[in-house]
């Protein structure tokens, strides 16, 4: 009953916290997404209406423009009034924008009795005449001439029926004409423009977001000239809210439109108990407000459809879950429950107790192979004890012979010196037992220093074979030549390969150009290096990724950072900064970087010797608990190095100079044709102008040589710099050591010949080196671009 307990309490527990997951999920997803949705139309609905009014406007504003160009042609007119009538006529038939037009002269002022007023305007795809003067037509007491006569200005009119003329509803834009008149300014005439309010409404009925929005423009009455439903033209729009018993909030909406204001809001759609999106805007030429409306229901119809089809599809899965979910307990339960029987059994002594003959590859089935084991080994144990006394002694010395195999792979069986033109480097290993994982390695290829300083997890046997696995891999990636991030991608993938016991390594392994002194590291679990510079000892920045054999496919970071002649690299496992006092005090890398700081000016031999003296004097008489290894790397080219091997494999621009001082230009044209091509800064191009004229200015000057002989310049473009070297035929001169620094002298007449200038080479560039060969004087500098501006 207990075993079907668990079985339900896991089906409910998971599908309770499921279905909360998914409720929330589909809440949040409809609440994110509703909002989304209202924000776009907003911003379409603002952007329709834009557009709309833009072409209202342009409409609008082409009838005013048309109209005040024929009232002022009729204001400088002085033909006939019959000549004035075909000037109207021409003016509507090439105006599309035009539904018709009047010139109304003052009855006053007019030739024929009665006034003068032709109307023209299209119907029918024609051009149609009206005489208003004679037509009963009263037109000095319409409304767009008797205004116009009052305010002495262009107007809009109301829409009105034309019941004299065009026979529809419109609205007309009058203009005034004055004419100075026996010294007196009168009004002559008004001319109008008339725009039919069908083909606002067209205008207006155009602008519609989806398939029930609609637009609508009143007048500065209220007065609908504009709506889907054509029986409301002309009428009060507020008749038309009260005939739909619309929502009180929406007469406050009209008092602001009305009033001349912009907005865009929510409210209740007139014909439908449904929420609307509302967006108005007055027309900057009459004042008139243009709305618009969109019904939220359609808006969201579509999310709505998708929340419930998610909804079910999220229902059908949270079924579906739970069945698995029953299945795969009632399986995981069932022989657990056999399994604890069996186990009480045992623990009451009874050994030969059978357990559950179940043939699976999961946990369960790894769970009762160890309790068989354990009831096996149980059994044996007593046996056991005296065979593994036996083989304690064979043992001890197989770990003899495994230590000094171990040993043996390492340069130096565990202690290696190795001194070269253009570094030193010293390394120590001090395992904890017999065999043990830490390692060390390095290797010298086309120029580069490859080094790295490793931990295997764990100790003892298993830790030394898989540093034996490790160091072997690391040497095949060495011999492939890769990129340092690379080759250590690839030693990762080799130690995943076949790792049952999930064994790793820490380590910080280095690239070292010995030509630049770029040096290249990635560091993988490990700690960062030390590096050791005048006299100071401070951990390196570095970026890190995790240890190798625990992850696959990791992409690990390559650390750069110059090192300057002098420079040294101290590496090192946990053994050292882990190692405790009988106080239980670490030693830490704070005391390590003061005893570094100590010694930062003795060879890197004694450097680690002081390391391990100190940690030993810290720790006492505890026993040491972890490997200790530690490698010191001291970067120091030496002179005859950087001449050998500064311009290999490099693209070298050769040049002969003639032993006069006028050469310096014509290297400075060189020069700045080398800075051009490689597109070198100003700032650069000015120091290394600098370096060239005190080199050839001093050469030239103080070698003492022949007026035929001739000087060899030679430059070449690395990754980080530019290295140059100049050979001359003059007196044997070492510069960078015969020339004292101008510092040991008072005043700076006292300096001998070219001190001033030899400081000022040591200034500016990076590294320095000269070299006699046969009658040559030879001086190679190299130029690091960080040093410029």
């Amino acid at each position: 009953m207990k075993n079907w307990q668990l079985h339900f309490r896991l089906m409910f527990s998971v599908g309770f916290i499921v279905a909360i997951g998914v409720v929330l999920i589909t809440a949040y997803n409809y609440q994110i997404a509703r909002e989304y949705i209202i924000s776009e139309t907003r911003l379409k609905a603002i952007n329709q209406v834009s557009l709309s009014v833009n072409e209202l406007l342009a409409e609008l504003a082409g009838v005013q423009k048309s109209t005040e160009l024929l009232a002022q042609v009729v204001q400088d007119f002085t033909g006939s009034e019959t000549k004035l009538r075909e000037l109207l006529k021409n003016a509507i038939s090439t105006n599309a924008n035009l539904f018709g037009g009047a010139i109304a002269i003052n009855p006053k002022l007019a030739d024929m009795r009665g006034g003068f007023a032709p109307y023209y305007y299209h119907q029918s795809q024609m051009v149609r005449y009206a005489n208003l003067a004679e037509m009963n037509a009263d037109y000095e007491d319409q409304g767009w001439y008797r205004e116009v006569a009052e305010k002495g200005q262009p107007i809009w009119s109301e829409p009105y029926f034309d019941d004299k003329g065009g026979m529809i509803h419109m609205i007309t834009y009058a203009v005034p004409v004055f004419r100075t008149i026996e010294g007196e300014r009168q009004l002559y005439a008004v001319v109008t423009g008339d725009v039919s309010l069908e083909l606002i409404n067209n205008i207006i009925q155009r602008l519609q977001l989806g398939k029930t929005g609609y637009a609508f423009l009143l007048d500065e009455n209220g007065r609908v000239l504009s709506e889907p439903n054509d029986k409301y033209l002309l009428q009060p729009f507020s008749e038309l809210l009260n005939q739909y018993q619309a929502d009180p909030e929406w007469h406050q909406l009209l008092a602001e439109m009305l009033a001349g204001k912009e907005g865009l809001t929510q409210a209740p759609c007139i014909r439908s108990n449904d929420e609307c999106i509302v967006a108005y805007v007055p027309l900057s030429i009459t004042g008139w407000p243009i709305g618009l409306l969109y019904p939220e229901s359609e808006l969201l119809s579509q999310l709505h459809q998708y929340t419930l089809q998610f909804s079910i599809m999220s229902a059908t899965a949270l079924l579906t879950l739970l069945l698995v979910i029953g299945f795969v307990t009632r399986q995981v339960t069932y022989p657990l429950s056999e399994l604890s029987d069996a186990a009480r059994h045992i623990g009451a002594g009874q050994f030969n107790r059978r357990l559950p003959r179940l043939r699976r590859r999961d946990e369960i089935g790894t769970l009762i192979r160890a309790f068989d084991r354990m009831q096996k080994q149980l059994k044996d144990y007593v046996g056991q004890l005296e065979s593994e006394t036996a083989n304690r002694n064979r043992l001890e010395g197989e770990l003899g012979a495994a230590s000094k195999i171990q040993m043996d792979m390492l340069y130096g069986q565990g202690l290696a010196q190795v001194h070269e033109k253009a570094f030193r480097l010293w390394a120590h290993l001090l395992p904890a037992k017999t065999v043990g994982g830490d390692f060390y390695d390095y290797s010298v290829r086309n120029n580069t220093l490859t080094f790295v300083v490793g931990d295997v997890s764990d100790k003892g046997v298993g830790a030394a074979l898989f540093m034996a696995k490790a160091i072997s891999l690391f040497r095949q990636q060495v011999s492939a030549q890769l990129p340092i991030d690379e080759m250590i991608a690839e030693l990762n993938e080799g130690l995943m390969a076949h790792n049952d016991a999930c064994m790793f390594v820490t380590l910080l392994c280095g690239q070292l150009d010995l030509a630049s002194g770029q040096l290249n590291y990635v560091c993988a679990g490990h700690q960062a290096p030390l590096l050791i510079r005048k006299g100071k000892a401070g951990l390196l920045k570095t970026e890190r990724q995790s240890a190798l054999g625990l992850l696959e496919d990791i992409q690990y970071p390559t650390n750069t950072v110059q090192l300057n002649s002098g420079d040294k690299l101290f590496l090192f496992t946990d053994g050292i900064d882990e190692a405790f006092n009988q106080q239980h005090e670490i030693y830490g890398v704070e005391r390590l970087q003061l005893l570094l700081a100590e010694t930062a000016a003795e060879p890197v031999e004694a450097i680690g010797e002081a390391c391990f003296h100190a940690v030993h004097q810290f720790s006492g008489d505890n026993e040491q608990s972890d490997d200790m290894t530690v490698m010191v790397v001291e970067f120091q080219p030496t002179s005859q190095f950087i001449i050998e091997h500064a311009f290999e494999q490099q693209a070298v621009r050769r040049f002969v100079l003639a032993n006069e001082l006028s050469s310096i230009q014509q290297a400075f044209k060189h020069l700045d044709a080398f800075c051009i091509e490689y597109q070198l800064s100003d700032s650069h191009a000015g120091e290394l102008k600098l370096l060239t004229e005190e080199i050839l200015n001093n050469a030239i000057s103080y070698g003492q040589m022949r007026a035929d002989d001739n000087l060899v310049w030679q430059l070449v473009k690395v990754s980080n710099g530019v290295l140059m070297e100049f050979i001359d035929v003059g007196i044997a001169y070492n510069p960078l050591v015969d020339a004292p620094p101008p510092e040991l002298f008072d005043h700076q007449d006292e300096v001998p010949i070219g001190g001033l200038g030899v400081h000022l080479v040591k200034a500016i560039s990076h590294q320095q080196a000269y070299a006699r060969k046969g009658r040559c004087n030879h001086l190679a500098v190299f130029y690091r671009f960080e040093q410029a501006g």
